[in-house]
């Protein structure tokens, strides 16, 4: 009988009243059993932790103590967890069916490999992005709401917390040279857009952004991207 992987979904919270109940429930009514349930919150004072506790027994992990943001908070996760895989989803995020781990969880099969399917945007109404190839990675990152990291990058890379907006960035840039990325063909999450990464600028990524993109994506992909920015700012 084939053996389906232990799946760690972590959360990092804070003061997200309004929107982590819907996310929770999208995780503990998931069909599939081998699921681990992480919640890392960073001290919220506007009921999020009552929310929380409501659904204690549901939740494998539940920390609640301050932190220095949102990386630092995923990097704790990381700790935590025990899965053969794991996958991050934000507070106002949630699962695209209750279904999904269990469609998603024959398709992990090599620790070697990070799997990764995409996201619907809710707010755009529209998906992000399909299957990449370098010319898309130089522009967009994969979206860690679809991402599966198995153990074996997991609990030994940490995100830089140096990068304030684009550590996940910078970590899978990083971790594809050891673990290539496979498509495995689901959406996987409902995506609220409109974060943290569209309101600031992350001057320690812009320093790196070029020289790494080309590294891992070729010249003629960044010259690509330099394009595409130039015709958005024109459309």
């Amino acid at each position: 009988m084939k053996q389906y992987p232990l799946i760690s979904v972590a959360q990092v919270t804070y003061n997200c009243v309004k929107s982590i109940e819907e996310s929770l429930l999208s995780v503990i009514n998931q069909t599939y059993n081998k699921l681990e349930y992480v919640v890392i919150d960073g001290g919220s004072s506007d009921g999020t932790l009552e929310l929380l506790e409501k659904y204690k027994e549901k939740i494998d992990v539940l920390v609640s103590e301050p932190d220095n943001g949102i990386y630092d908070a995923m990097n704790k996760a990381l700790k935590y967890a025990t899965g053969d895989y794991i996958i991050f989803l934000g507070a106002d995020d949630h699962f695209m069916s209750w279904r999904t781990l269990e469609k998603v969880a024959p398709k992990l099969t090599d620790q070697e490999h990070v799997f990764y399917g995409q996201i619907y945007f809710e707010s755009y109404n529209l998906l992000h992005k399909g299957k990449f190839d370098r010319f898309k990675r130089a522009r967009f990152n994969y979206c860690h709401q679809s991402i599966f990291y198995p153990s074996s990058v997991y609990k030994n890379y940490q995100y830089d917390c140096k990068f304030r907006l684009y550590a996940d960035n910078e970590y899978n840039f990083r971790v594809s040279e050891t673990h290539p990325f496979v498509w495995i063909g689901e959406t996987v999450s409902f995506y609220a857009t409109g974060g943290e990464s569209t309101k600031r600028n992350d001057e320690e990524w812009n320093k790196i952004e070029k020289k790494i993109t080309i590294k891992h994506c070729g010249k003629m992909a960044w010259c690509y991207r330099c394009l595409w920015k130039m015709y958005k700012k024109l459309k």
